[in-house]
């Protein structure tokens, strides 16, 4: 889209890493004031993302260590998407095999968004698994998940 300051243009891309989780690449762009160089743009995986609420209102998430930010810190869960899967189909995947909780109901979808704008094109899908009941849903393996205390409403 064109506005009032001008449109950036993109000549062409170079690849300079590849890999099934991420690849980058180099492209060549040309800003609105006529300014051209190399901007790096990362492509990653297509990834789902479940929002799991008990009757509680909270959500559940897993408590992991990430070397990469050198700290610990709750995530929800999620995954990559699989050529032919569905995101939501990712999503109840993931969940049961990250915190062996199996999602009760059709999931919704909720939002998507693309986590590095300006430097990635690949937009994420967070779906809603539905509500589970801890009453009435046992996991099916226990591992890292854990309902966290933060409130999903109000």
């Amino acid at each position: 889209m064109v506005d009032k300051h001008g449109s950036w243009e993109t000549f062409a891309e170079r690849l300079v890493y590849d890999n099934r989780w991420v690849k980058v690449g180099l492209t060549d762009v040309q800003a609105p004031n006529g300014e051209r160089w190399e901007y790096h743009v990362v492509h990653l995986a297509r990834i789902a993302i479940a929002l799991i609420v008990n009757e509680r209102d909270e959500a559940l998430m897993l408590w992991r260590y990430r070397f990469a930010t050198k700290q610990w810190g709750y995530e929800l869960l999620g995954g990559m998407v699989d050529d032919g899967e569905e995101a939501a189909q990712t999503a109840a995947r993931e969940a049961a095999e990250e915190s062996g909780w199996r999602l009760v109901g059709e999931p919704e979808h909720l939002v998507s968004f693309e986590p590095l704008p300006g430097r990635s094109p690949r937009r994420w899908t967070c779906t809603c698994g539905g509500r589970l009941s801890t009453s009435a849903s046992r996991p099916i393996r226990r591992r890292s998940g854990a309902w966290s205390g933060c409130r999903c409403r109000g």
